[in-house]
């Protein structure tokens, strides 16, 4: 199974939520994250490497975002979106995607809500986020029946 999340810039959320959900999937699960509003390949947020590393003993410094492609849209057999706007883009540009794209928190908690978006904000800001997206990846397994 193949598994894509998406953002907006691939620096934050997605990636965070593609090295927790990869440090606790099963081995045959890909995992990977790209973000729609990619301009130039960027290195992870530095807040979002220190809270990787301090939360779950992650490293994401290598991580270089990547523009969501159709190629990577076609590849996935599911895709989790952090926002709402996310998944409207996906539906607008990837029709033929719908079915298999879906809000985040919405998959996981049955709510109609975003992932925080701490993007320029502090560690704390941060911290937060990756306290939902540890909580909704591991729902999202479970619902998956992959844990």
């Amino acid at each position: 199974m193949r598994i894509l999340f998406v953002c907006t810039g691939n620096t934050c959320r997605s990636p965070m939520a593609e090295a927790l959900f990869s440090g606790i999937c099963p081995d045959e699960m890909v995992v990977f994250s790209r973000g729609i509003e990619v301009q130039a390949p960027s290195k992870a947020s530095e807040n979002a490497i220190f809270i990787m590393e301090e939360m779950a003993g992650l490293d994401i410094s290598f991580h270089l975002s990547k523009q969501l492609t159709i190629a990577d849209v076609d590849s996935a057999d599911i895709i989790f979106c952090m926002t709402g706007f996310h998944k409207q883009f996906i539906d607008t540009a990837f029709p033929m995607a719908k079915e298999k794209t879906h809000i985040l928190y919405e998959f996981a908690e049955g709510k109609n809500k975003d992932v925080s978006d701490p993007y320029g904000g502090d560690v704390s800001a941060y911290r937060h986020c990756a306290g939902e997206l540890n909580r909704l990846t591991v729902k999202a397994l479970y619902k998956l029946n992959c844990i």
